[in-house]
């Protein structure tokens, strides 16, 4: 798998990532319990959008290396960043009043020639997520917030370990909730915060 990545992950399927990933500004990417997410190179996982990663005590969420002989930053980690600003088209996006309506920016037109959605304009495409009960092994950073400051992230009951450089790297960001979890043999900081963030521990 690679590329551009949402809707629901489960445990019946192993995900080999053979590139990197991206869940898009507006996206949402769900990971159930039990689910395994092998990196089998140095590839991203760019998060702009929504990202939910459920796992369960003793049923874990784990992305870890995909290589023979796994060792720190066989691949980049799960990267949360501020995606800025997309433009929407409301034609392209929207074929039904209802979810028309909904956006700001959009309006509903009747013409003889039918109905559509008309309009268009900026999205910010602030992101959300929650990563409970999950192993990261084997990145560069564990996890990586960037510019998430009108984002809200949660990261509890976690093991985050054998990282190349921090477990948790926190920078310019805000609204980010670490708990319970336990960050082991990375080989700098387990959590490391710093340009004016703020986080809740």
């Amino acid at each position: 798998v690679s590329g551009s990545v949402s809707g629901e992950w489960t445990s019946d399927i192993l995900y080999l990532v053979d590139g990197d990933l991206e869940v898009s500004a507006g996206e949402t990417l769900m990971i159930h319990a039990g689910t395994t997410i092998k990196f089998l190179d140095d590839h991203s996982f760019n998060v702009h959008g929504n990202l939910y990663v459920m796992g369960e005590e003793g049923n874990e969420v784990v992305f870890t290396s995909g290589r023979p002989i796994k060792t720190e930053g066989d691949w980049q980690g799960i990267h949360f960043v501020a995606p800025g600003n997309a433009y929407i088209n409301c034609q392209d996006e929207f074929d039904d009043q209802e979810s028309c309506l909904e956006v700001d920016f959009c309006s509903w037109q009747i013409e003889q020639t039918g109905e559509y959605c008309y309009g268009g304009g900026y999205f910010d495409g602030a992101g959300s997520s929650v990563i409970d009960h999950v192993i990261i092994e084997y990145a560069y950073y564990g996890v990586e917030y960037w510019e998430t400051d009108e984002d809200e992230h949660v990261i509890t009951n976690s093991i985050i370990q054998y990282s190349q450089s921090y477990g948790i790297y926190v920078n310019y960001s805000a609204n980010v909730t670490i708990s319970g979890n336990t960050l082991q043999n990375n080989l700098y900081y387990g959590i490391r915060v710093s340009n004016f963030s703020i986080i809740n521990i």
